[in-house]
């Protein structure tokens, strides 16, 4: 699965690079992504799982480990209020992967390909929302 991997490289990427550079003429996302905790603490577990799952492809241990460390953040969290609808559906794509973490962390192939697909689903929610900020 390259393709969900270099997606999430780069919405992890443009994601990491524009909320540490802010402009004046921000938009209604970036406003809301540079004031919120919500995103701060996602972005930031989502970042290193991206990362594994390129780095460590196939290897569920450590994919499930990363998993873990993103459920930690995202298990019972709902969009912050003025959040955009995007992120909504990436948090709710991440909640789902965060269900498979312990199966996918046991080397259950089935789970980790259904995580994987939705993590590539927050993924495809993440990037227009990334474009935005």
């Amino acid at each position: 699965m390259a393709t969900p991997a270099s997606a999430s490289a780069s919405a992890a990427s443009t994601t990491a690079s524009t909320v540490a550079s802010p402009s004046a003429s921000d938009s209604p996302a970036r406003a809301w992504a540079l004031n919120s905790p919500q995103h701060s603490a996602v972005t930031s577990a989502f970042i290193p799982m991206a990362a594994t799952i390129m780095s460590a492809h196939g290897d569920t241990a450590k994919v499930g480990k990363a998993c873990t460390a993103v459920a930690k953040t995202v298990n019972g969290q709902q969009p912050e209020a003025g959040s955009p609808a995007e992120w909504g559906q990436a948090l709710g794509y991440l909640q789902k992967a965060a269900k498979l973490c312990d199966p996918v962390t046991a080397g259950d192939a089935d789970a980790y390909d259904q995580m994987q697909g939705d993590f590539s689903s927050a993924v495809n929610h993440l990037k227009p929302l990334t474009d935005q900020i």
